[in-house]
């Protein structure tokens, strides 16, 4: 039995006679084709979308936006690679018209039009929102970090210029004893010459770290990149490199306790993984008494949640959620204690340590354990501390709200009328409301899947882990066509092309 025979290569073969039958109709191309001619390149602001009367005729800006898109729909990013399949790559005679433009013509299309590739990201994104395709009930947010084009050794902050510095200066003094010393140096050790060459080369480079410590001192940055002083040497998971941390959200979330109070005032659930709490998020706010009638607890208007959360309602727009609301009053009596191996146990039983000294006082604290302290003894935001003096073992203090642990008893050796200020405060407010935000593990596995999976793609299916592009203008724009290709490839797959050739 014969294997397949292909065609011989001297066998004279006729193209198809018109460029349009080179492409089948469910290619994607024909999407791209679509899609760019139905944007308004001049309002999206790039340039020369008007041709001038003289000189030699510019390529089409249309036809150079097809070439990167349709580079990054299949995983060719560089401007020379570009350049090469526009010789031989039929769908690209389709787009371009066998056109051939030179890779400087390409690279410089990209650098020239950053902000106007952003814009085509947004125009796309705002067409499958026509769609359908995008919805605003849920967002997911995550960040990523992408390589720069800038190496480890071209990074500096001020600790690394100070001990290279101290070093350069070591070594100088180590030439100029050899030199004190050169008559009685042995006969293959450095000559006068070489060692005055080392000195000066040597003094040249402590020029060149003192002007760039300068430089960083003046400018106020805790970094100095010099290829691509916009990116930033950050930790990843295989150590520090230098990035660009990339923000992307999909159809909000970070530890930072601001952003999340501001979200649960303004009407939006955070579902944000705990990265310091265990199950639930606590917030400690005022209580302002006010009269919450039916309409403003339905309401939706971030006026009327923040004064419901203010007084201790529950919003009906968050029934239903990993959010509850409590009011809690001053209720219970106990005491901190200190412990022989120099700790502090608070009245629910958690664990103080020494943080500074006072005078013959010693200050306690803990924060981690303030922050998730279901019953506070303080109404405000701030971690408590304790001050115990020389002869002090129990400091008395208020609960608020109702315990459900067991709380440290009252010892018979604190005075009735202890002079502490615990509990003589004069701003000590009878109630306070608590904020608790529940973890809801579903809520982030969802978010993981919505969130991670463009990375995931982008950076390592579409081969885009690392950037082509300097400064956060350029990277941004990059970064907006290997989005833009990602969201092509999903609406084509969601979709259909016919479907959305149609909507364009």
């Amino acid at each position: 039995m014969k294997y397949i025979q292909g065609q011989d290569r001297s066998q004279i073969t006729l193209f198809p006679d018109c460029i349009e039958d080179y492409v089948a109709e469910d290619n994607p191309v024909r999407v791209i084709d679509a899609f760019v001619d139905s944007l308004n390149l001049a309002e999206a602001g790039f340039c020369r979308t008007t041709p001038k009367d003289t000189g030699r005729p510019p390529y089409n800006p249309q036809d150079l936006l097809k070439l990167y898109v349709y580079g990054y729909f299949n995983k060719i990013r560089s401007s020379r690679k570009l350049m090469i399949e526009c010789t031989r790559n039929v769908e690209l005679f389709y787009l371009l018209g066998k056109l051939t433009p030179d890779f400087r013509t390409i690279a410089d299309f990209r650098k020239d039009n950053a902000k106007a590739l952003r814009n085509v990201f947004h125009a796309f994104v705002k067409l499958c929102m026509k769609l359908g395709l995008y919805q605003k009930e849920l967002f997911a947010v995550d960040g990523s970090k992408f390589r720069a084009v800038n190496s480890k050794d071209n990074t500096y902050n001020a600790e690394i210029l100070k001990k290279k510095l101290k070093r350069i200066d070591e070594h100088i003094k180590e030439y100029l004893s050899q030199m004190d010393q050169e008559d009685q140096s042995e006969p293959d050790a450095l000559t006068s010459e070489q060692v005055k060459a080392a000195i000066q080369e040597l003094s040249q480079r402590k020029e060149k770290y003192q002007e760039y410590l300068k430089e960083l001192l003046e400018s106020g940055e805790t970094q100095m990149l010099l290829t691509d002083p916009e990116a930033r040497r950050m930790h990843s998971k295989d150590g520090f490199h230098c990035c660009y941390n990339v923000q992307t959200a999909v159809d909000k979330g970070y530890e930072s306790r601001e952003d999340i109070l501001n979200c649960v005032m303004n009407g939006i659930v955070p579902n944000v993984a705990m990265k310091y709490d265990k199950t639930e998020r606590l917030f400690n706010i005022p209580y302002e008494e006010s009269e919450i009638t039916d309409d403003i607890l339905n309401s939706t208007k971030p006026e009327d949640i923040q004064r419901c959360i203010k007084a201790g309602k529950l919003p009906s727009c968050y029934k239903n959620t990993a959010i509850e609301v409590e009011v809690q009053e001053k209720s219970f009596l106990s005491c901190f204690i200190l412990n022989d191996d120099g700790t502090v146990t608070c009245p629910i039983g958690q664990k103080l340590s020494r943080t500074k000294m006072r005078g013959n006082n010693t200050i306690y604290g803990n924060k981690d354990a303030c922050r998730q302290c279901p019953n506070r003894c303080t109404s405000g935001t701030s971690p408590k501390t304790v001050s115990f003096g020389p002869d002090t073992k129990f400091i008395p203090v208020r609960m608020y709200g109702n315990p459900k642990c067991k709380l440290n008893p009252i010892s018979e050796n604190i005075p009735v009328n202890p002079f502490n200020h615990t509990l003589d405060r004069k701003d000590f407010v009878a109630k306070k409301v608590v904020i608790r935000i529940k973890e809801d593990i579903d809520k982030i596995k969802e978010r993981m899947c919505l969130s991670e999976h463009p990375f995931g793609t982008v950076k390592w299916y579409h081969g885009a882990n690392y950037l082509l592009c300097k400064g956060k203008e350029k990277a941004t724009a990059e970064l907006g066509l290997s989005f833009l290709a990602y969201n092509l490839k999903r609406a084509i797959n969601m979709v259909g092309i016919k479907e959305l050739i149609a909507a364009m």
